[in-house]
């Protein structure tokens, strides 16, 4: 009964972690969004915009957080919260208090971060970009192509 209490007190930790994400993120959202349009100094405008790209990613950070503990909280509906994903044992509440919204034990969660599929889906993403890249390098153009008239249909 223990362990079913602690989950109860994580899921209103939760709760509030949650609505104080949005919150933030509303915030940082906002502070993106303004901008001075009275800036005639470069370096000024240049801090303004350091700015802009700093609360755009605190904004993203916060709303991948918001991700997790909105997946945390339908495990906690569907009655699996606790469980790890990937082997299937019991999270301890130790680390549940750590991390409410993890969803994989100690070891899989060091599994992952070594061998992860992360890893391979960078990976995949950067060889793709390369195709990418060389597929439309300049190199590969011929003087047919530039001479080509624009379709202008």
């Amino acid at each position: 009964m223990a362990r079913q209490q602690a989950l109860a007190k994580l899921h209103n930790r939760l709760m509030v972690q949650r609505d104080e994400l949005l919150r933030k993120i509303t915030e940082e959202l906002v502070e993106v969004q303004q901008t001075d349009t009275g800036i005639n100094d470069v370096a000024e405008q240049a801090l303004q915009d350091e700015r802009s790209e700093l609360h755009a990613q605190l904004a993203a950070r916060e709303s991948r957080e918001l991700r997790d503990i909105d997946h945390a909280l339908r495990l906690i509906r569907e009655g699996r919260y606790g469980v790890c994903e990937h082997c299937g044992k019991s999270i301890p509440v130790a680390r549940l208090e750590a991390v409410p919204f993890t969803a994989t034990c100690v070891q899989c969660q060091s599994d992952r971060e070594l061998h992860g599929p992360a890893h391979e889906h960078f990976e995949e993403h950067w060889g793709s970009a390369a195709e990418f890249e060389r597929s439309t390098s300049d190199s590969e153009l011929s003087l047919q192509d530039l001479d080509q008239e624009p379709d202008l249909d």
